[in-house]
């Protein structure tokens, strides 16, 4: 994860290419206030990358622990 400017952030997560995961990926990061501007998604050999630009809309958290959370929350899954 990088601090782009603001309240803005470029981060990347791999995940385990399954059925439904960039949807869940992105109801989840609207959950904990994120709102996405720009995505790219990667796929190989049973893992995908997703690389995003998001915005954090909760004010009462810092950023990390955002992503940090919504990281935990998807290998969950």
């Amino acid at each position: 994860m990088t601090n782009i400017e603001g309240d803005k952030l470029w981060i990347k997560i791999i995940l385990e290419k399954k059925r439904g995961g960039f949807a869940r990926l992105m109801e989840k990061m609207a959950c904990f206030g994120l709102e996405l501007i720009d995505s790219n998604v990667t796929t190989s050999k049973g893992a995908m990358l997703v690389t995003a630009c998001v915005e954090v809309w909760s004010k009462n958290l810092e950023s990390f622990v955002l992503v940090d959370a919504l990281c935990t929350s998807m290998t969950g899954d």
